[in-house]
Formats: structure tokens, C-alpha cells, sequence
């Protein structure tokens, strides 16, 4: 499992727990990491939906949390669903994989 404390280091810029045989979801407190560039969570056990990053109040209030976030990388798991509409408003998000995991992460919607 990924500790949900992780969400407090308020200085961290890059995150990288690839090939840790981590299971659960990733931690909705994850957003509060406001200088996250890369999070690369590759060839674990991750299971659920991708988390928003995002709530629709931060992106009136031109609050967007995690700003900087410029490569997620979460191939390898056991993720589900579609891609956040939200991440629409993350302007650094340039790299996104989310390959090899067998339920098909969808881009529907995202552009």
C-alpha cells in the first residue's frame, strides 16, 4: 500500500516507487504534493480509478493541484476506467502511461 503520508512532503519533486509490489489505490493525498513534477508508479498491484488530482473548485479558483505535474507513469497495474476529464487543467501534464494494465485505461473524452 502506499503510505498516505507521502501527500505531506510538501518539497518533493519527483516520486518514483516502480517494481514495489504495491497494492490499494493511489492516495487521494496525493494532491496536496504542490511541487510533484514525475510520478512514476510502474509494475505494481495498483488497482481502482485514477485519482482526479483535481476538484472542479480548484480549477474555478485557478488552483491547480498538483500544478507542475509533467510525467505520470502507472503502467504495469491493475487499473480502471477512463482518464479524469480534469486533467484536461494540469498544462504541464505532457507524459501519460498507462499502458499495460489489463482493464484498458480509456482516453475518452480527453483532448
Amino acid at each position: 500500500t502506499i503510505p498516505t503520508h507521502l501527500g505531506q512532503l510538501e518539497s518533493l519533486l519527483k516520486l518514483r516507487l516502480s517494481n514495489n509490489r504495491l497494492t490499494g489505490t493511489i492516495p487521494r493525498q496525493f494532491n496536496e504534493l504542490q511541487t510533484l513534477r514525475v510520478l512514476n508508479l510502474d509494475d505494481n498491484r495498483l488497482s481502482g480509478t485514477l485519482p482526479d488530482f483535481l476538484d472542479e473548485i480548484d480549477v474555478l479558483y485557478n488552483q491547480l493541484v498538483p500544478p507542475h505535474l509533467y510525467e505520470l507513469s502507472a503502467a504495469g497495474n491493475e487499473l480502471t476506467g477512463t482518464l479524469p476529464l480534469m486533467w484536461q487543467f494540469l498544462p504541464s501534464l505532457s507524459v501519460v502511461d498507462l499502458s499495460r494494465n489489463p482493464h484498458n485505461v480509456s482516453f475518452e473524452g480527453f483532448l
